[in-house]
This record gives structure tokens, sequence and C-alpha cells, in this order.
């Protein structure tokens, strides 16, 4: 099951429980805003037609950790670690906070498949 329609957050918006802001010229917060989210979304979300079952990650969560992943040639594990430890990797996967529950786990890429991601 897929959830709702995917929403785009404002970058301004992302919370730092430490405060201070994200820099905007961050190479992540410019991927992201290069990154046509809202196709992806109507792409990814052909794969789960399915309104039962447990909730599938977000366009923006399960595709866009492959992406750290293959971009900064990580292991699984190390991503899982990678994400929680840098505000700008979790902007960039779509939570709103830093330090927010992060739904990760160690075998999540692997079970990601890049060839369905354009299907």
């Amino acid at each position: 099951m897929y959830p709702t329609k995917f929403q785009q957050f404002a970058f301004e918006n992302f919370h730092l429980p430490f405060g201070g802001k994200l820099d905007p010229e961050n190479r992540w917060v410019k991927l992201t805003d290069a990154i046509a989210w809202h196709v992806a979304e109507n792409l990814y979300a052909k794969n789960f037609p399915s309104k039962r079952g447990a909730p599938v990650l977000t366009v923006r969560m399960a595709p866009g950790s492959l992406i750290i992943k293959e971009k900064l040639g990580l292991s699984d594990m190390e991503t899982v670690a990678q994400v929680k430890e840098n505000p700008y990797l979790q902007y960039f996967i779509g939570l709103l906070q830093s330090g927010a529950w992060l739904p990760l786990r160690d075998g999540l890429n692997s079970s990601v498949n890049p060839n369905k991601l354009g299907s």
C-alpha cells in the first residue's frame, strides 16, 4: 500500500533540534531541488496499486536512500548509519526534521530494485 500523495515541503521548514538552518548551497539540498520528485512519485506509486498491506516507504525515502548509497559507494549498513547522522541526508530522503524516527534498516537498499524505479 502506498501512502497518501507526495507533498513537497519548504526547505526553510526543515527543523534542526539544536537550532540553525541547513545551508542551501549544500550538495544534497541542491540535488533535492534538481530531482522532479512529483514525477518520480507518479512512476514509483504505480508499483504499489493495492490499497491493502503494509505501507511502503515514500518515493524520497526508498529511491532516495538508494541514490545516497550509490553516490557515496556505501554498504546498506553504512547508508543507514550516514542517514541517521547527517541532517542533509535526512532532508534529502524527505524527513521533516533532523533526528526524526527513521524507518530504514540495514537491508533496505538491497530490497529496492533500481530496474523497477522507471517502470
